[in-house]
């Protein structure tokens, strides 16, 4: 039980560098103060004022911080752990290298927040808005993220793991060299989102509106794009292999030398989209739509083509070594690359066994 406190004990204890614990202060101004280095333990802070305070290298462990108000404190190399940060004010806060660490912070707001070198690790975070905040090298594993408030946000660097960000505001935010390993974002709108550099490894994002995004240089690996929106989305030199990409519309998408190998594209519309020298290895393009697209140099070695259409398509030097095409509409054939018998046979020798 939490045992009221007065402002002049609470900061000689702190002046004193001795832990403060199992108090309570109950609503009271801390604001504008110096209160860095303190160890705090148990205290109950909510509803309390720490706007505009020093409060760099702290531990806050199981404190209540719920309903307080942190605007503008400086939290570097702060820890927080299991503790209570629901409805907490972090706006225009610094938590540069803090850790927070299994603790509930829900419905709390880090607007224009700068979280560089951050971890959110296990814990609650959800309804939680991040709006306008510089977040960079800021890493959420195994945290309980759900409908985060990301609109007009700068995300570089970090690091999503396992998170769910279905249900959640992404408008006007931008992501660099982010990590979205195993990240459920099926069904969203991500249309004309720039995920530059992005790893969406093993992500979940079927049926998801990817339109118009900038996706060059991302990692979609074993990625669940079923049904997805990819028409005109940039995405040059990205990795798709061993994605879904079955039903997926790619009209018009800038593809220029991705890799799609073993991928499955089956009735995938392809239409006028650009890819040139992209590789195709022993995908399923089965039923696929290729009409119009920029196909020179593409690889389709050992691919599944049946029923594929490639009407209008420019397809000079492509290669078809060993695609299966039963029933596929290929025109410009004689522009292309077909069987290597000697690669054939390489491929089919066995060695003798004695």
């Amino acid at each position: 039980m939490s045992t009221p406190i007065s402002m002049a004990e609470f900061r000689q204890r702190v002046e004193d560098g001795d832990p403060v614990s199992d108090v309570s202060l109950g609503g009271q101004s801390l604001a504008a103060q110096n209160w860095s280095g303190a160890i705090f333990d148990s205290v109950d802070f909510q509803g309390c004022d720490l706007s505009r305070c020093d409060l760099r290298d702290c531990t806050f462990s199981n404190c209540n911080l719920s309903d307080a108000n942190l605007r503008a404190s400086d939290f570097e190399r702060s820890v927080f752990h299991q503790s209570s940060m629901n409805g907490t004010a972090f706006d225009d806060a610094r938590l540069e290298q803090a850790n927070i660490t299994s603790c509930s912070v829900n419905a709390a707001s880090f607007r224009n927040a700068y979280l560089k070198d951050t971890n959110f690790i296990e814990g609650a975070v959800q309804d939680t808005v991040f709006c306008g905040a510089e977040i960079d090298f800021t890493t959420f594993v195994d945290v309980n993220l759900v409908r985060p408030n990301f609109s007009r946000t700068h995300l570089h660097r970090i690091v999503l793991l396992r998170a769910n960000l279905e249900g959640s505001n992404l408008e006007g935010t931008s992501f660099y060299l982010s990590v979205l390993v195993e990240a459920r974002l099926a069904g969203m709108d991500l249309g004309g989102i720039d995920f530059a550099c992005t790893q969406f490894t093993n992500a979940n994002l079927a049926g998801a509106n990817l339109s118009g995004a900038n996706l060059e240089q991302c990692n979609f690996q074993g990625a669940d794009l079923r049904g997805a929106n990819l028409s005109n989305a940039r995405a040059a030199n990205a990795l798709f292999i061993e994605a879904n990409l079955a039903g997926c519309d790619l009209s018009g998408a800038i593809l220029r030398q991705a890799l799609l190998d073993k991928a499955c594209a089956a009735e995938a519309n392809i239409c006028g989209a650009d890819a040139y020298q992209t590789s195709w290895q022993r995908a399923d393009c089965s039923g696929a739509r290729f009409i119009d697209a920029e196909l020179t140099y593409a690889e389709f070695s050992h691919a599944d083509l049946t029923g594929a259409d490639f009407q209008g398509a420019a397809m000079f030097r492509a290669n078809l070594h060993g695609v299966s095409d039963e029933s596929a509409h290929i025109p410009q054939r004689k522009q292309t690359l077909g069987d290597d018998p000697e690669r054939l046979a390489a491929e089919r020798w066995r060695a003798r066994v004695a």
